[in-house]
């Protein structure tokens, strides 16, 4: 059995992680959330409340902390529960988003992923996993190679090849991933794939 922090556990891929892991029959992992409720500004209150109590109700009862990851607070939640494994998926979530305040969402990308690389050295995290993303190839066509070079366009994505960076040299175990186009149940509906399928139905 593994403990397993997740950063923006109540996020999109979050939540689904979370479930995922509790749900696994054969592994029995503990799972404990770090959230702060980001709504990056841009997001109605209504809409961000009912899906933030839709995540939960998926994932069901899970110790979470309401915790800035760029605070002294993230560290206190390392040192109180002591995982064996940080998934860190706390992000802005997209270019457009970051658009809107550029330099705050660069200091939560790289600023908050600094600090949860720290934590984890400190209190001797066995892995971390990041969540960067596909824009780090800068413009691609399907079927792109890992190995392919990075060409990334714009502060998210800069920001993210920079994370990826970043943990690379910290001396820890890692696993980086690079999703591509997230959509789901219970998304937010001003991402592209919501977009479409909103126009597709009011069509």
């Amino acid at each position: 059995m593994a403990k397993v922090l997740i950063t923006g556990g109540y996020g999109l891929v979050g939540h689904r992680v979370c479930a995922e892991l509790m749900s696994d029959s054969d592994v029995k992992h503990e799972v404990v959330v770090v959230d702060n409720y980001n709504d990056y500004g841009v997001i109605p209150e209504n809409e961000m409340e009912y899906t933030y109590r839709a995540r939960k109700a998926v994932i069901g009862h899970v110790k979470d902390y309401n915790v800035d990851i760029c605070s002294h607070d993230f560290d206190a939640v390392l040192v109180k529960e002591k995982p064996d494994i940080v998934i860190h998926l706390a992000s802005y979530p997209r270019q457009a988003v970051v658009n809107k305040n550029p330099q705050l969402a660069s200091q939560v990308i790289i600023g908050g992923t600094i600090n949860v690389i720290e934590s984890c050295k400190r209190h001797n995290v066995k892995r971390i996993v990041l969540a960067s993303s596909s824009m780090v190839y800068g413009e691609f066509d399907d079927g792109q190679k890992e190995s392919a070079i990075c060409k990334p366009q714009g502060t998210y994505a800069i920001a993210k090849l920079a994370c990826e960076h970043l943990v690379k040299d910290s001396g820890l175990d890692y696993t980086i991933v690079r999703p591509s186009a997230i959509y789901g149940e219970l998304d937010v509906k001003d991402r592209v794939i919501s977009i479409f399928l909103i126009k597709a139905m009011c069509n």
